[in-house]
């Protein structure tokens, strides 16, 4: 199995790391869901991430040696093991995640070389979106400011620049057919805005407001040009008008993101590529 083996390469590295930092990591709860691959881990991002370069190979009908398929796959992997340890670093303050996260970061870097893969674009623009995201802080906010990162609300993808730019290489390389690099950017963005929805009343306990809302605080505050979400009295405001209206800003949000999308590929084939890479087994 080529993701199981690109898992194993990335665990050996892992070795230096304690055994009860691994635990508290749930790294090998990874591992099983490879193992177990069943419908519903197959939708998981893990795995989708994982096994892209497996399906493009098999719907663009190439013949590609599993060697090189283990070797972007491991690229993959420890390029996504590297955004989960950052993100819990970043967003939840799990300073014991940061050498885990460093060195999965490391390892894709030294996979990324061996490759053949000038990375250095791409990480210039992961790296600075740690600093910059596309997240509003809750307390006073600025609707002008609030306005300048919805009307840039796809920059969020930067943060999977080094994902995306992975891809760009491989398709560059092996299929000459740009609709795989579309299709990776925007599931990508789709699943982020899927994430930010789920996430609304989470984040907002951690003080901030991502894609999801940020359109509902426009929606409901367009009118003004200051809110202040630390007043108990309009925090309660807006988090009634999310519950109240939560499918129709949904509704409204994908809409949005249905535009952006039609601009490159058509809407039907992105969700119908999405149904067949859900209902993927890679092996």
């Amino acid at each position: 199995m080529i993701i199981l083996k690109a898992f194993e390469r990335l665990e050996k590295s892992l070795d230096v790391i304690p055994k009860e930092i691994l635990k508290k990591l749930r790294i090998n709860n990874y591992k099983q869901m490879i193992i177990e691959n069943d419908v519903k881990n197959t939708k998981n991002l893990f795995t989708i991430f994982c096994s892209i370069f497996q399906f493009i190979a098999k719907e663009e009908n190439l013949k590609i040696e599993d060697d090189i398929l283990i070797d972007y796959t491991t690229l993959s992997i420890a390029d996504y093991f590297s955004r989960v340890f950052y993100d819990g670093v970043f967003d939840h303050k799990e300073m014991f995640k940061l050498p885990c996260a460093n060195l999965c970061y490391k390892e894709y870097i030294l996979h990324a070389g061996k490759l053949k893969i000038n990375i250095n674009p791409a990480v210039a623009k992961t790296e600075a979106y740690y600093y910059t995201q596309n997240v509003l802080n809750i307390g006073g906010i600025e609707i002008g400011i609030a306005r300048e990162m919805e009307k840039n609300w796809t920059n969020f993808t930067d943060g999977f620049a080094t994902s995306i730019y992975n891809i760009e290489y491989f398709v560059s390389k092996y299929v000459k057919n740009d609709f795989w690099i579309d299709f990776f950017y925007f599931y990508l963005l789709w699943r982020q805005i899927l994430d930010d929805s789920n996430d609304f009343a989470e984040d907002y306990s951690n003080n901030e407001l991502k894609s999801f809302g940020i359109f509902a605080l426009l929606k409901k505050f367009s009118y003004l040009n200051y809110v202040n979400l630390k007043n108990p009295i309009i925090s309660i405001k807006f988090k009634l008008y999310v519950l109240n209206n939560y499918k129709e800003i949904y509704a409204d949000l994908i809409k949005r993101f249905e535009e952006e999308l039609a601009k490159k590929i058509k809407v039907a084939d992105f969700y119908k590529t999405i149904e067949k890479i859900e209902a993927f087994l890679p092996c």
